[in-house]
């Protein structure tokens, strides 16, 4: 039967297993709090536009991580520059024309598509045949996607014109991270403007008239066909788009604006009007309010083009993880741009999420119940930041992971785990000092309380100074006190001594009838032990000396001690059974002890120790060894000293070995009228019990 080693624990502290289960209960508890007050998305969809900033400022064009290079795509806005150019050289105030419209459309034939973020839902104010001039200008490009409204189209009827919705899709806090590829109307999908572009792109139209039939569920859009022109970064055989039939969503990745070519539709005007590009200088630039250069001539041919209104008061804007006031129309360019990289954001299942948040919180429930303080405070870093290291590495490829879950869920087991330490700690702590309260000094008690680690449970080899007090004529003083006065008698007498030994930072190991055994380098390392121990009994002697007329008076006799003082290895530890168990010490050491004390009977002497305990007290206050002195004065820290003088060998009973026997010389107030101790000897002496 396997033997169980005894440890030392409190039964009131918390079990460990209970202390984890507690942790990581509360990490559950505020992930599901997190989740349902909807903290934890809106705190995750802040981190997703940070991260889409950082990752712009930080990462250059963005197109270059999909490796596809700059996007086909181009933007012609309105701009306010746009309407003094038309004002100053046309004489055309706003609104315009639509046949100015036309005619633009007409200069962007060449693009692959040409999508107008411009609701033409009213008649024109030039009337009707204003906009009749408009559409059969936008019909004969053939590739125009415009604008409309989910429950009124524009006033234009002309079937070659693709018809896109532009209805927003704004989170909760008003910020348009995801594009809603369609919408459904009347059992039909109309789709949003920028995979109306795309269609008239790919030439092979997947629609009955303007409506886009819905695909399957879980199905992918497939455009492919032609398109005029191989341009850098398109896809010539077209694309496929995976979208969900049920919420028909993507997430957008954003680009540096700087991304797209920009012109001002005043630049487009001019080049129209010119039937090429306008020389240099000879159109308004873009935004700036000044003139500047266009391209001469302007190629759009094979790109995407995207034409909207950013003028002061006209414009539209939408608040996106890039900029609170970003154009509308930028961001159907980002839809455009995405679905040509084929690199759309996509976020991680909800189900990851949730999965990763109980694990963080099961590891940070754990890592403190770890012994290594060391270990246990770099597993719960580690723990603590795996999260937003997972949504930080992820998201350069594409993939959002919301750490807010994992990182509410292991704050709050962190918390939990860190306080219900404390309280274990706490109990740990007043159980320590119960336990050693009885046979340690407060100082040492203090310092395994701070230190528990220093105590080394179960036994180990430690050279340590014995200390073993035994009551002369214990049997004479029993017989003539009573019980009661007896237990007195003794608790006083035991007191002196205790309090001795306590003072001097010993270990009271245990009272065997009217004997005291102690000891010193245990449970804590004592450089000076010897020494302490020394001074230990020559103050109980002294103590006793002093207590003795109390005593008399008290009891009609004086309690005389006999010391035995001896250094060398024993095993120290927690010994004994399963069931119980004491700290103690055994070893050839405490029964040197106990033999130099009896020891004193023969000789004469109130404290006996060995050269050993001599030459260790000696070497913990010099440095080096140095020959004994026959006799000398031990000086103490506190400015006392101890008398030591050697006496010579001896055999004692039990041992094969002699001992070099010293004392400890005392004046007269403690000897009494007896006078001083025995001479030296050379010779070797044997000394029975």
């Amino acid at each position: 039967m396997a033997s169980r080693e005894p440890a030392f624990h409190a039964n009131t502290t918390i079990h460990r297993s209970t202390r984890f289960t507690l942790a990581l209960a509360a990490g559950v508890v505020a992930l599901a709090v997190a989740l349902w007050s909807g903290l934890a998305e809106r705190a995750g969809l802040a981190l997703y536009d940070a991260q889409t900033r950082w990752q712009l400022a930080g990462g250059g064009a963005r197109a270059g991580e999909t490796g596809h290079g700059a996007p086909p795509l181009a933007l012609v806005a309105i701009d306010q520059t746009s309407l003094d150019w038309v004002q100053k050289e046309l004489g055309l105030g706003w609104p315009w024309p639509r046949e100015l419209y036309g005619v633009m459309a007409g200069y962007l034939r060449g693009a692959r598509a040409q999508a107008w973020d411009i609701l033409f839902t009213e008649t024109s104010t030039y009337g009707p045949e204003d906009d009749a001039r408009c559409a059969a200008a936008m019909s004969e490009a053939g590739n125009v996607a415009l604008a409309t409204l989910v429950d009124k189209a524009p006033v234009f009827g002309a079937a070659k014109l693709a018809l896109g919705h532009v209805a927003a899709d704004v989170d909760p806090d008003g910020i348009c991270r995801k594009y809603r590829v369609w919408i459904d109307r009347a059992g039909e999908k109309l789709p949003a403007l920028g995979l109306a572009a795309l269609e008239v792109a790919a030439r092979d139209r997947v629609s009955v008239g303007n409506t886009v039939r819905a695909p399957d569920a879980g199905s992918a859009i497939k455009l492919s066909g032609a398109p005029s022109g191989d341009a850098p970064g398109g896809n010539a055989a077209g694309f496929s788009m995976p979208v969900s039939g049920a919420s028909a969503e993507k997430l957008l990745k954003f680009w540096p604006r700087s991304a797209f070519v920009r012109y001002s539709a005043a630049q487009i005007i001019a080049a129209a009007m010119r039937g090429s590009g306008p020389d240099a200088g000879a159109a308004p630039g873009l935004e700036s309010g000044t003139s500047a250069p266009a391209p001469a001539p302007i190629d759009l041919n094979g790109k995407f083009v995207v034409v909207g209104i950013i003028a002061p008061g006209l414009m539209d804007r939408q608040a996106t993880p890039i900029d609170p006031a970003l154009p509308g129309m930028e961001v159907h360019a980002t839809f455009i741009a995405d679905a040509l990289a084929g690199n759309f954001m996509s976020r991680a299942p909800w189900w990851i999420e949730l999965l990763a948040a109980l694990a963080v919180a099961a590891l940070i429930s754990a890592f403190p119940l770890i012994r290594k303080r060391g270990v246990a405070a770099a597993g719960v870093a580690l723990a603590l930041a795996a999260p937003l290291a997972a949504s930080m590495l992820l998201f350069p490829h594409s993939i959002f992971f919301n750490p807010i879950s994992a990182t509410i869920a292991s704050l709050a087991s962190f918390v939990a785990a860190i306080g219900l330490g404390y309280r274990a700690e706490g109990r740990q702590r007043a159980y320590l000092r119960r336990a050693f309260a009885q046979y340690l000094s407060p100082e040492v008690i203090s310092t395994l309380v701070e230190a528990p680690e220093k105590l080394r449970l179960g036994g180990e080899s430690r050279v340590i100074s014995v200390l073993f007090s035994d009551l002369e004529g214990f049997t004479s003083i029993s017989e003539r006190l009573g019980p009661e006065q007896l237990a007195r008698f003794m608790n006083e007498y035991l007191g002196i001594i205790s309090a001795e030994i306590l003072d001097q930072g010993g270990t009271l190991d245990k009272y065997v009838g009217d004997a005291v055994v102690a000891f010193w380098n245990a449970p804590l390392n004592i450089r000076d032990h010897a020494i302490r121990a020394l001074a230990a009994a020559t103050h109980i002697q002294r103590q006793l000396a002093e207590a003795g007329p109390g005593f008399v008076a008290r009891y009609g006799m004086a309690p005389h001690t006999r010391i035995g003082v001896a250094t060398g290895p024993a095993v120290v530890g927690n010994l004994g059974s399963s069931l119980r168990f004491a700290y103690t010490a055994v070893g050839d050491s405490v029964n040197v002890a106990s033999r130099l004390e009896a020891a004193n009977k023969a000789t004469g002497t109130l404290v006996l120790t060995m050269g050993e305990t001599v030459a260790v007290a000696i070497s913990s206050m010099l440095s080096g060894s140095r020959a004994l002195p026959p006799a000398f004065n031990l000086q103490l820290s506190n400015g006392e000293s101890i008398a030591l003088k050697q006496l010579g060998p001896a055999l004692m009973q039990g041992k094969t070995l002699p001992v070099e026997l010293w004392t400890i010389e005392f004046d007269a107030s403690v000897l009494g009228a007896e006078g001083g101790g025995p001479d030296p000897w050379e010779d070797l002496r044997t000394i029975s019990k």
